[in-house]
């Protein structure tokens, strides 16, 4: 359908290329609609207000779905919560948000679309010293999509050096899969730009010249989830313990988390130990172990 309106699909990229978001985007909105099609899923857009077992023989999760007034239950033994994160932002009444004049939310920086939108607004942000505060992937996606627009002085305070993605035994599997910088972004690290400096931790590293403009993207939190209760007392999940490796809610049977809000836990083959998202076969081979684990 989207080769026929001419637009571009994953097949259009090389092996050899990191995919571009927006084409993933676009081939998981395909198969979930070819999914629906076939009627092997059944779809409800709908938000879940609560989760909860009444009995302590009760093995079914009575969700609450809908809006308040106009609620309806749907019941499963097993449930798996991917509700996603949030980007972590600095506090304003921290010493450190009094440091600069202006704070821009994560998603306004990665996003070069919205960038590009509030540099339009605001062009003198363009002369401003901008900061960057973490160097993973999206710190330095977002110190890219700044000097694309233009910004000539932007400083990344990571507590680390930068950490590329690295293939080993031919491919076989990648030295800091979850961690590392790939693709475009990748590629851009390798040969910084002289508009861009990097720095040690933030604030303790900003020097004379703090930046005036920050954007933090220095990870996520875990983004509100329904609220949940077992046998009549409630069980709040902001901070819950899981099991990392099988994505098991301690206590709370039946119970599953997995993406940004439950990221796995993984020691790759030179025994590093870091946490992984995202939908490639990596997180396939875990929501396998999750199901193993929901049978037991």
């Amino acid at each position: 359908r989207r080769r026929a309106l001419g637009q571009r699909t994953v097949s259009d990229m090389g092996l050899d290329k990191t995919c571009e978001l927006g084409l993933c985007a676009d081939a998981l909105e395909d198969g979930a609609q070819a999914l629906l099609s076939s009627g092997a899923v059944r779809g409800l857009e709908a938000r879940v207000v609560a989760l909860k077992k009444e009995e302590a023989q009760d093995e079914l999760w009575h969700a609450s779905v809908g809006e308040d007034g106009r609620l309806r239950e749907v019941s499963a033994r097993n449930v798996l919560l991917c509700t996603g994160g949030v980007p972590r932002e600095l506090s304003s009444a921290s010493a450190s948000a009094q440091l600069v004049i202006k704070s821009v939310a994560h998603d306004d920086v990665v996003a070069i679309d919205r960038l590009a939108a509030l540099l339009e607004r605001e062009p003198v942000l363009r002369s401003m010293r901008w900061g960057v505060v973490g160097g993973s992937h999206s710190g330095m996606v977002a110190a890219m999509n700044l000097t694309t627009q233009g910004v000539a002085n932007v400083t990344v305070f990571c507590s680390r050096a930068l950490r590329l993605a690295e293939e080993r035994e031919e491919g076989r599997w990648v030295k800091w899969d979850g961690s590392g910088l790939k693709g475009l972004v990748a590629e851009w690290a390798r040969d910084l730009p002289t508009s861009v400096s990097l720095c040690g931790r933030w604030p303790q590293s900003c020097g004379a010249e703090p930046p005036q403009v920050l954007v933090h993207c220095a990870g996520f939190s875990r983004a509100p989830t329904p609220l949940v209760s077992l046998h009549g007392e409630p069980h709040d999940l902001a901070t819950r313990s899981y099991c990392r490796t099988y994505g098991s809610l301690q206590g709370l049977p039946g119970l599953f988390g997995a993406g940004l809000g439950f990221p796995q836990e993984y020691q790759d083959p030179e025994g590093h130990i870091e946490t992984r998202v995202g939908f490639v076969p990596f997180f396939i081979e875990h929501v396998d172990r999750m199901a193993t684990a929901a049978e037991c």
